[in-house]
């Protein structure tokens, strides 16, 4: 039992941390942008999940950008993170951080792929999705901004099954409930302390993130 629980633990703990690492990259994708077209007092909130600024200059295609941006940077550092992946680490912390983080940027590209089709037969939403105001800042159509998602959300998963972190990851959650196989070996005390650290860590980040924004 006490082995299901630390599973459960670890689990919860990784998707968390990984759910707060997804935020702050996609809205720092809009602060980047916001911050290359001269806005000032940028702020990130990840519990609103929203980034604010005042002032800049912006033409249709920088705003276009601004709005792609915080799609567009998450999928970059998945694509490298995935090019840095080593799928002989058997660290369950390791496999799960990486498993939830490839999985979240992929279902983050399907309002990219599914919304602008949705565009084609109803007049554009007047609503602050980032996919709608990109569609409507840059003029292109639907069909090519639904095309492209697609390709980039294939590839990124193609790229992970390419270098084995679905097959590794699963592997892993077979052999943790193995005992006998050493899954007890793979989910230690050790291994939830330092997770619970991590999340520990995660957490006063969001908070002094929040305090700077009062």
């Amino acid at each position: 039992m006490k082995h299901r629980l630390r599973l459960l633990l670890i689990i919860i703990m990784s998707a968390l941390v990984v759910v707060i690492a997804y935020i702050f990259l996609h809205e720092s994708g809009h602060s980047l942008v916001a911050a290359l077209c001269g806005a000032e007092n940028i702020h990130i909130s990840i519990i609103n999940a929203h980034s604010l600024w005042t002032g800049g200059s912006f033409s249709d295609r920088t705003r276009a950008l601004c709005n792609a941006a915080g799609v567009i940077y998450p999928f970059s550092i998945s694509y490298i993170g995935i090019l840095l992946y080593t799928k002989e680490n058997k660290s369950i912390v390791y496999q799960l951080i990486y498993f939830f983080m490839v999985v979240s940027v992929a279902g983050s590209g399907i309002a990219w792929i599914a919304l602008p089709v949705y565009t084609i037969f109803v007049p554009l939403p007047n609503t602050s999705e980032d996919v709608f105001k990109f569609l409507d800042s840059s003029g292109i159509s639907p069909i090519v901004v639904s095309l492209v998602s697609m390709v980039v959300v294939l590839g990124n998963l193609y790229f992970a099954k390419k270098k084995g972190l679905f097959d590794t990851y699963i592997q892993i959650l077979k052999n943790i409930g193995k005992e006998e196989a050493g899954g007890a070996k793979l989910i230690t005390n050790k291994t939830v302390i330092g997770l619970a650290a991590a999340m520990f860590i995660a957490v006063i980040f969001v908070v002094l993130l929040e305090l700077r924004n009062c």
